[in-house]
């Protein structure tokens, strides 16, 4: 890994962009004083992210943007990008670490890796994981060499922390620092809220208690009064149930009764329909008056024609009739006349059989009076007309006989008609006794339905009743479960009520409670499970990081021992080389602390994962030892106060370095630098002109020590001397126009 590309923009003297390439070795850079050669050990410093606006020899942020000169104009901002090789992937998974820096007249400012926004502290614990720092031996400026021999303790301990590349650990440590400080004061203020909501919480504890006691009354109660509304409920079901089948019965009984009814209706009405008795009376009288007039005009033209015969000449006629024999056959006549006068108007009042006789005994009468009437002699002409008389007499007797008949068979249908009436009337009158009858049974049918609707109307009287009582009741929230409860035995009613009267009474005396007291408690108990889950976390964060920092303390301790002595010794060997003799040694002094065991544990009444009681944290708390403090305590016992740096050239018995002359406190500090170098090598070293204050021959050792150590790590020198110039491998020239702007000449020596 090294440092192969420098860019340089708006920085300080070089308003133009500048780019510098450079190899693993030595590259030099030379140029005049005030040409702008220290301008670029202040863009590396800048570029790798220092914050001292004195190291950058500025007193604001924007001073190192090129301000402009009489030919130039001002830059806007200034930007460094340092390309560092990285073909083993060791600060990040790229084979380039591209690390760009830039900053804009209005202060503001942005870094970059591989082009990519990031943040400074990502920079700098790149730069640590590589063994690369800014306030130790990497980048030395212009007459800070002998600064380590100056330094305070807190420097030389920064120095060398760097030094021997435990930096990135103690970044990382720092970190688990900051992290279990974090972790403690949220731990406390975790603490602080839990001693508050404890009271609250237990307060709501009780409330929840007497709730759920009521909520247990009241389950103990619903099943009761499901128990006993169910058989209730149950019992006027069936009740209605049975008014229902009885109901559906009667309809079914009221139906046929109905239609049995209005058959037998149907049958009396059919019998109306017939003719009635009056109606076939009123046709047989017509028929048998029709049949007596029928007979009246033969009776009549049989006596027109008697009357003709009789008419005929005495002596023409066998018997002579005298006047009064004539007026005794009129007489005669008469009488049968009248006799059939009564008939008629006797029909209604005597029976047919007896008319009958009349009607034979009128027809014997006008025999006697036809034979009385026949004459006894003729003559040819009273013989013809006598004859034409007889032969319409003979028909006309005809006739009423014909008539006399059909009168008999008239009577017959008269005496049939009467019989048919009587058995009609018989029918009429069983019909109508059955149709009373059916009227009757539905009649009671129809009242034994309306005393079934009441019975009804009743029962839901009563349901909407027990529903009322049981919505105002019932302490349960699903009402329909007493429907659905199926029916079970005949339970003790009275010790039900008794039972549902105990536990009325216990909620009496529980009284309400506040239905939201549920909803906070379950808000607070969440929070305070969510606090005390935060606290058992923020307990195991603590474990978790007091043992990452105890392992980086120990790995920081270890290699920094480590790396300690092997620079003690290469500082030995360095001092030697360049004093050529005498004796160097590094003494580590470590702070005066009290002895505490590394595996010593918490206070117990620190760890807070379980409930906490009601006695939270008192005021001796804060007098406790916090694990930051244990922490502290333990990284202090395996620190140290200072570095001293006894130093004793050849022939001299100095041990203190402040007794050295400036040429030995440099050679000094150079043998330190090239003594940490040798042992922990950064990936490149800028040195601004620290071989100055050196004659010619340590300038020449310092060239061949530096050309030793070229094969560990890359040396960007800037210098005077001709020696170091000699071992370089490449040579950038660095001059300053007339406009105030620094340029770059390059020329690599070993293509000589």
């Amino acid at each position: 890994m090294y440092l192969q590309r420098l860019e340089i923009k708006g920085f300080k003297s070089f308003a133009n962009k500048t780019r510098l390439d450079f190899k693993p070795g030595v590259t030099c850079i030379v140029g005049p004083n005030g040409s702008g050669k220290s301008n670029l050990v202040d863009a590396l410093r800048w570029g790798l992210g220092e914050q001292s606006l004195k190291n950058l020899r500025g007193k604001k942020s924007t001073d190192i943007i090129f301000s402009g000169s009489d030919k130039a104009s001002r830059q806007n901002l200034a930007e460094v990008s340092i390309d560092i090789d990285n073909p083993q992937r060791q600060a990040i998974d790229y084979t380039n670490l591209l690390i760009t820096r830039r900053i804009y007249l209005n202060g503001e400012g942005e870094y970059l890796i591989n082009e990519s926004k990031s943040r400074l502290q990502d920079i700098l614990f790149l730069l640590a994981k590589i063994s690369f720092g800014q306030k130790n031996y990497s980048i030395i400026s212009q007459g800070e060499i002998d600064s380590i021999i100056k330094a305070t303790p807190q420097e030389r301990r920064d120095y060398f922390n760097e030094a021997v590349g435990v930096k990135q650990y103690q970044f990382k440590q720092e970190k688990a620092i900051n992290k279990l400080k974090s972790v403690q004061e949220n731990l406390e203020q975790t603490q602080l809220t839990l001693k508050e909501i404890i009271p609250q919480l237990t307060s709501l504890t009780r409330q929840v208690k007497r709730l759920e006691k009521r909520e247990k009354i009241e389950q103990e109660l619903e099943s009761y009064q499901t128990t006993y509304y169910a058989h209730l409920w149950q019992q006027i079901n069936q009740q209605q149930a049975k008014l229902k089948i009885n109901f559906d019965n009667l309809n079914q009984k009221i139906d046929q009764a109905q239609t049995e009814f209005n058959q037998a209706k149907n049958k009396i009405d059919q019998i109306k329909i017939k003719p009635t008795r009056s109606q076939l009376f009123d046709q047989l009288q017509e028929k048998y008056q029709h049949i007596i007039d029928l007979q009246n005009q033969l009776r009549q033209k049989e006596f027109e024609l008697k009357s003709q015969l009789i008419q005929i000449p005495t002596q023409n006629i066998s018997i002579q009739l005298t006047p009064q024999l004539l007026n005794k056959i009129i007489q005669d006549l008469k009488n049968i006349i009248e006799i059939q006068d009564k008939i008629l108007s006797q029909i209604n009042q005597q029976s047919l059989e007896n008319l009958q006789q009349v009607l034979i005994k009128n027809n014997q009468q006008l025999k006697i009076l036809s034979q009385q009437l026949s004459p006894t002699r003729d003559n040819s002409a009273q013989k013809e007309l006598n004859k034409k008389i007889n032969e319409q007499l003979a028909k006309i007797s005809q006739d009423l006989q014909t008539n006399q008949d059909n009168l008999k068979n008239v009577q017959q249908e008269i005496s049939d008609f009467n019989k048919t009436q009587e058995t009609k009337n018989q029918q009429l009158f069983k019909q109508q006794e059955e149709l009373q009858q059916k009227q009757f049974e539905l009649n009671e049918l129809n009242s034994q339905l309306n005393e079934v609707k009441i019975d009804l109307a009743r029962i839901e009287v009563r349901q909407e009743d027990l529903m009322r009582e049981i919505e105002q009741d019932f302490v349960g929230k699903n009402i329909d479960q007493i429907k659905k409860c199926p029916a079970t035995t005949q339970p003790n009613s009275e010790e039900i009520k008794s039972e549902i009267y105990k536990l009325k009474h216990q909620l009496e005396i529980i009284g309400g409670i506040d239905p939201e007291t549920v909803q906070e408690y379950t808000l607070i108990k969440e929070r305070y499970d969510f606090l005390n889950h935060q606290v058992e976390d923020l307990n195991q964060a603590i474990q978790s990081l007091e043992k990452i920092i105890k392992e980086l303390n120990q790995k920081i301790k270890n290699q920094f021992e480590e790396k300690f002595e092997t620079i003690n010794k290469e500082f030995n060997k360095f001092f030697t080389s360049f004093f050529d003799g005498g004796k160097a040694e590094l003494i580590l002094k470590k702070e005066e602390t009290t002895t505490i065991e590394e595996n010593e544990e918490l206070d117990p009444e620190f760890q807070i994962g379980q409930d906490i009681p009601d006695e939270t944290l008192d005021s001796e708390t804060s007098k406790r030892q916090t694990p930051l403090d244990k922490i502290l305590k333990i990284i202090n016992q395996t620190s140290y106060k200072s570095i001293e740096i006894h130093a004793t050239p050849p022939g001299k018995k100095l041990k203190n370095i402040e007794m050295l002359s400036g040429g030995e406190k440099a050679l000094t500090s150079l043998a330190l630098i090239c003594a940490i170098i040798s042992s922990n090598p950064p990936p490149f070293i800028i040195l601004d002109e620290v071989d100055a204050a050196l004659d010619e021959n340590n300038s020449h050792k310092f060239a061949k020590i530096l050309k030793d150590l070229a094969h560990k790590t890359q040396f960007i020198v800037i210098t005077h001397n001709r020696y170091t110039m000699e071992i370089g491998e490449i040579l950038y020239g660095v001059t300053m126009s007339q406009d105030g702007i620094s340029k770059i000449v390059s020329l690599k020596l070993d293509d000589k």
